[in-house]
């Protein structure tokens, strides 16, 4: 029994004896001083982790990265060669690599978390906490969280850890519900909600990049092959559970996508057949994807919208070229920060610009990798040679966070 809870056992007890030996007024009065007390006492022991708190920020920088809480103070800040933040599957540890040890994977727990207290979701807040092991990888590149597992493939040496979501702690290394063995290659894994895993292969022998992708249990055994026609695979997306589950994946003079529920494959041609999709976007709350595409070397002016109900892909150009800076946002709107300081509002149902934001001044994209990030969905502008973060409201544009390092990229965790 708890301490609070003892607390009102005993006084519960007390109360009790107190009313058979006088039901007085006075009486009644210091049962419910006893019962405040009791409550604040409870109340006082909870409030250390109590918190209306549900969104924290994790800004990555070269040497390491910043958790921030939703009002962008910093609350802790970790020195680690982080190359790549990915949020687990329970929606509260984030996989953490570690750049200068061959790629290995720590755990951060973001410290914010719901509780089911029946009629309604209760937060909670407390320090973050970085875990003191590190779990062993060969040049792990790719993790994907869905369907309450976590994939990371190992590129170095071809192996598919699964991950179940309750496993993640920072006390102690998950054990990885099953694992597949495949070969070497720069590939990715995805968690099906039918237990199965959606994994990478290679077509020609000794490429770097995969050119398939097929379906295996379990055990490790073949189910099913969704393609072997996309060359260059370097991007993929997910989206929905069960009968709305779908997959995609970028391919040069393609796009694979994926229907889970009646194992339907389609390819989705280009309008040019030398250009590829190196990039795919997605929201939770869209039934659109927002891709890249590109047409040589050159930064490009041209985006893809992918219909992902439908299959049917609609080509956007942009008066200026973009870089990295591309997401998507919830009721199927797009946003893309061009380099002539513009960041474009795109209707995704429409496929068409409808609102220009001026944003930045206009930048060279060699010089400056701006990303985008969503908070409460709003978009975050991540500058990094000017150290700062700006958020946009509307069609207003103010800085939020001013750093003393450069930030790359900014990961947002919300409470789950």
């Amino acid at each position: 029994m708890s301490n609070w809870k003892r607390r009102l056992f005993t006084m519960s007890a007390a109360c009790a004896l107190l009313l058979a030996a006088c039901n007085t007024d006075e009486a009644k009065e210091e049962v419910k001083e006893q019962q405040t007390a009791a409550q604040e006492a409870h109340d006082h022991e909870e409030e250390s982790h109590e918190t209306t708190e549900g969104t924290r920020l994790l800004v990555s920088y070269d040497n390491g990265f910043i958790v921030m809480n939703s009002a962008f103070e910093e609350i802790e800040r970790y020195n680690i060669g982080a190359s790549s933040l990915a949020l687990g599957s329970d929606m509260r540890h984030v996989f953490v690599k570690d750049s200068a040890n061959n790629d290995s994977y720590t755990l951060l727990d973001i410290g914010v978390w719901n509780e089911d207290h029946a009629d309604h979701l209760h937060p909670y807040a407390e320090a973050p906490v970085l875990a003191i092991y590190e779990m062993e990888a060969n040049k792990a590149a790719h993790v994907v969280s869905h369907n309450n597992q976590t994939a990371v493939f190992h590129d170095g040496s071809g192996l598919v850890e699964v991950f179940d979501a309750k496993s993640l702690s920072t006390e102690g290394a998950p054990i990885p519900v099953y694992t597949y063995q495949g070969k070497a290659h720069h590939g990715v894994a995805i968690p099906i909600s039918d237990g199965t895993l959606a994994v990478s292969y290679q077509t020609e022998e000794g490429a770097n990049l995969p050119g398939g992708v097929k379906i295996v249990d379990s055990h490790g055994h073949d189910v099913a092959t969704i393609t072997d026609a996309c060359n260059g695979l370097h991007v993929t997306v997910y989206s929905g559970s069960g009968a709305t589950e779908k997959l995609a994946f970028g391919c040069n003079g393609n796009v694979i996508a994926y229907d889970v529920a009646t194992k339907e494959t389609t390819s989705i041609a280009l309008p040019n057949e030398e250009a590829r999709v190196s990039t795919i976007k997605h929201h939770t709350d869209s039934t659109y994807y927002l891709t890249n595409y590109k047409e040589g070397e050159n930064p490009t002016t041209k985006l893809g919208v992918i219909n992902s109900e439908t299959n049917e892909f609609t080509l956007v150009e942009l008066p200026a070229a973009y870089g990295s800076g591309v997401l998507v946002a919830a009721d199927n709107i797009g946003y893309v920060q061009a380099e002539n300081g513009i960041l474009y509002k795109i209707d995704l149902a429409k496929a068409q610009i409808v609102e220009e934001i001026d944003a930045l001044q206009a930048f060279n994209l060699e010089e400056e990798k701006i990303s985008l990030a969503l908070i409460n969905n709003e978009v975050l502008i991540v500058v990094p040679n000017a150290n700062a973060i700006l958020q946009v409201h509307g069609d207003h544009v103010h800085q939020v966070a001013h750093l003393d390092v450069e930030p790359t990229s900014v990961l947002s965790v919300t409470a789950y």
